[in-house]
């Protein structure tokens, strides 16, 4: 779509689509159309998607860092609750 000129001109107008996509999501969650929700959440991956298109960057490989920092993280977390004798479910 790009080589037809249905680009946006630059990582900040694609992140301006961004913000649109999510004041849509909000508006839709609001009243909880689960199908339109899902529709709307679709339009925020897209749009998030082409911001890391216009940056030069791959959506899927930083989708996939930021899952692997999450999984480290947490099972950090659990590692050091276990060394103070705690379970997940119980710490605050």
């Amino acid at each position: 779509m790009a080589h037809f000129g249905f680009d946006w001109p630059s990582p900040d107008e694609a992140l301006k689509k961004v913000r649109e996509e999510i004041g849509e999501l909000e508006e839709t969650m609001a009243r909880t159309n689960v199908g339109r929700i899902e529709e709307e959440l679709g339009d925020c991956f897209f749009a998030l998607a082409n911001v890391a298109r216009k940056l030069g960057l791959n959506p899927e490989t930083a989708l996939r860092r930021a899952n692997d920092k999450f999984i480290e993280r947490f099972a950090r977390l659990e590692r050091k609750l276990k060394e103070k004798g705690m379970k997940l479910g119980k710490a605050s």
